[in-house]
C-alpha cells in the first residue's frame, strides 16, 4: 500500500531537509566502502618467541588498501602496517580477498591492541567500527596478550593492572606480589585494567575487590566488569573468589553442586588458575553472577527484578529492620534491567 507524503513537494520538513518524494536522496551512492570481517590471529595464544599474524577478509570493490594499526600496552605509539593479499602473509591464496600482516615477537606480559582500516574508491571503513574513525577509545579495541606457556590443566586467566609487574614472581617474593595487588584495588570503586584468556584481550575493563569482610583478608575476591559490546563468554560481570577461608578449596564448589542436585536455583562455578600482571596469583573459583542471563538459564523471568543486599542489616532482636523506601537504593543493588 502506498502512502502519500503529508508535506507538499519542495517544502522544508522540521528537520530542515527538502522533501522530494521519489527523487534520489543526498546519501545515495552507487558503491560502498570495503567491508571488513573475519579478523583472526595465528597463533591463537602467542608466546614471546612467536611472530603473530593478523588476517582479515575484505569484501566490496577490490583491490583495497588495507592497514593494520597496532600499539603495545595501550599507551604506546600507534604503528601502521600494510596488509597484503598475495598468498605470502598467512592470507590464504593470492587475490582471494583475505589480507594478512605479521607482527614481531614481543616479550612475555605484553598487551597488543589493534584495528584494521580498508580504503577504496568509495571511502574507508574500520574494524571494529569506531565512534571516531582513526581515533579509537580503549574500550572499542580488542587484541591479544603475549604470555609464555603455563603447564596447567585448568583454564588460565590473566588480570592485568598497570601498577603491578608480576613477571619476576618467585616463591621467595610471592607474598609481596599479593600485597601489591591488595594495595592496588579497592572494594567500593572500580579501577581500569585488562583481562586475557587463551590469548584474547579485553582491554579497559573494570576491576575491584568484592565482598565485605572478604575485602580485608589476604586472598581476596575479584569483581570484573566487561563492556556490553565485548563480553566474556556472554557475561558482563565475572566473580572470581579466592576461597581463602576454605583450606580444602572444594567446599563452595561442592555446595553449589549439591544445590543443583536438589533442584534449587544455583550458580555455576569453575576453577581458574589466575595470573596477575604476568605472574602466578593462585587457584580461584569463578562464580556465576546472578543477572538476566542467570535467570534465563534457570527458566525464570529475566525481565523481572533481582536485587542483591549491599551489606548485612543489623536488624532488631527478630532480625528484622524497617527502612524508609527512599533509602532502598543504599542497601539493595539491582542486578537486572541495568
Amino acid at each position: 500500500e502506498n502512502f502519500e507524503t503529508l508535506i507538499p513537494d519542495g517544502e522544508v520538513a522540521a528537520s530542515g531537509t527538502v522533501v522530494s518524494p521519489a527523487l534520489m536522496n543526498s546519501a545515495f551512492t552507487s558503491s560502498l566502502p570495503p567491508f571488513i570481517d573475519d579478523v583472526s590471529r595465528f597463533p591463537r595464544e602467542p608466546t614471546s618467541v612467536d611472530e603473530t599474524w593478523i588476517s582479515a577478509r575484505v569484501r566490496g570493490a577490490l583491490p583495497a588498501t588495507v592497514t593494520l594499526h597496532w600499539s603495545v600496552d595501550g599507551d604506546g605509539p600507534v604503528a601502521g602496517l600494510e596488509m597484503l593479499d598475495d598468498g605470502l602473509h598467512h592470507d590464504g591464496d593470492a587475490a582471494d580477498g583475505v589480507y594478512g600482516a605479521g607482527l614481531p615477537a614481543l616479550p612475555h606480559h605484553t598487551e597488543v591492541r589493534h584495528w584494521v582500516t580498508a580504503s577504496g574508491a568509495a571511502g574507508e571503513r574500520d574494524y571494529p567500527l569506531l565512534a571516531d574513525p582513526g581515533s579509537p577509545a580503549p574500550a572499542e579495541l580488542a587484541g591479544y596478550y603475549v604470555s609464555d606457556p603455563v603447564d596447567s590443566s585448568l583454564p588460565v586467566v590473566h588480570v592485568l593492572l598497570d601498577s603491578i609487574d608480576g613477571t619476576d614472581v618467585t616463591p621467595d617474593n610471592f607474598a609481596s606480589h599479593f600485597v601489591a595487588a591488595n594495595n592496588s584495588l579497592r572494594c567500593n570503586s572500580m579501577r581500569v585494567g585488562s583481562f586475557a584468556y587463551r590469548g584474547d584481550l579485553w582491554p579497559a575493563i573494570g576491576v575491584r575487590w568484592r565482598g565485605n569482610t572478604a575485602c580485608v583478608i589476604d586472598k581476596r575476591n575479584f569483581k570484573l566488569k566487561f563492556h556490553k559490546a565485548h563480553k566474556f563468554r556472554g557475561v558482563r560481570k565475572l566473580n572470581i573468589n579466592g576461597i581463602w577461608t576454605d583450606k580444602s578449596l572444594v567446599r563452595e564448589r561442592l555446595a553449589w553442586e549439591l544445590v543443583e542436585q536438589l533442584g534449587i536455583p544455583y550458580v555455576e562455578t569453575e576453577y581458574f588458575r589466575v595470573h596477575v600482571s604476568g605472574g602466578y596469583f593462585g587457584l580461584f573459583l569463578a562464580v556465576e553472577h546472578p543477572d538476566e542471563r542467570f535467570l534465563d538459564r534457570l527458566g525464570l523471568d529475566s525481565s523481572g527484578s533481582l536485587y542483591k543486599a549491599r551489606q548485612p542489616s543489623s536488624g532488631d532482636e527478630d532480625g528484622v529492620e524497617q527502612w524508609p523506601t527512599g533509602t532502598y537504593p543504599l542497601h539493595w543493588e539491582e542486578e537486572v534491567n541495568e
